[in-house]
């Protein structure tokens, strides 16, 4: 759902870690809670603003955040034939998003997560994903956030966390592991040390 009326200024663009993914910050909050992620033409269909940006050649991933829309493209294609045209659809199409529409971020209490793993391997596995989630909320995604991508928990099987990542992060395979390994620590730690991270491909 999105906010009708709202323009949005490209302020700035941004490298990623990722070459070939770049961060557009924008004039003001795109969504409100949350972030929407488009990894294909077909997940785009009936949005406007997707819908124009796959459009334009070679465009793989498009993460959108609270101040920035990250845009990843393929190797084939040169960022001084994209930039533009990625600006003037941002400005001409992006009107806003008003509510989350993916993670379980609306379950969430607010404040810092304190859980013993006894407490946590006592959970449904739907409980202790909104427990994970709240962990990397912390610990994982502002840093993610700050380089143009983000991850979704999509489920925790008994002891295995499985997560999707979105935007930059997606397609640079050097990043995902070291940051695998660091949210598996992290989750040992919290969690219990049987913890183990694995990573979907949807």
């Amino acid at each position: 759902m999105t906010q009708e009326g709202k323009l949005y200024k490209v302020l700035s663009t941004q490298p990623t870690p990722n070459p070939d993914a770049m961060k557009f910050l924008v004039s003001h909050p795109v969504i409100v809670e949350g972030t929407r992620s488009f990894s294909s033409e077909d997940e785009a269909k009936g949005d406007a603003f997707a819908e124009a940006l796959f459009a334009l050649p070679g465009i793989l991933n498009v993460y959108v955040s609270q101040d920035y829309v990250s845009v990843t493209k393929s190797m084939m294609e040169c960022w001084t034939d994209l930039v533009e045209p990625i600006r003037d659809v941002i400005e001409n199409k992006l009107q806003g998003y008003e509510s989350i529409t993916e993670g379980l971020a609306e379950n969430k209490s607010s404040g810092k997560v304190s859980i013993t793993p006894e407490d946590f391997n006592e959970l449904n596995d739907e409980e202790k994903v909104l427990i994970v989630d709240a962990l990397l909320d912390e610990s994982v995604r502002p840093a993610l956030a700050a380089d143009g991508g983000g991850l979704i928990v999509q489920a925790v099987e008994d002891h295995i966390v499985r997560i999707h990542y979105q935007g930059a992060c997606g397609s640079c395979p050097s990043s995902t592991e070291g940051t695998m390994r660091a949210i598996q620590a992290i989750l040992q730690q919290s969690l219990g040390p049987e913890i183990q991270v694995q990573k979907t491909i949807i």
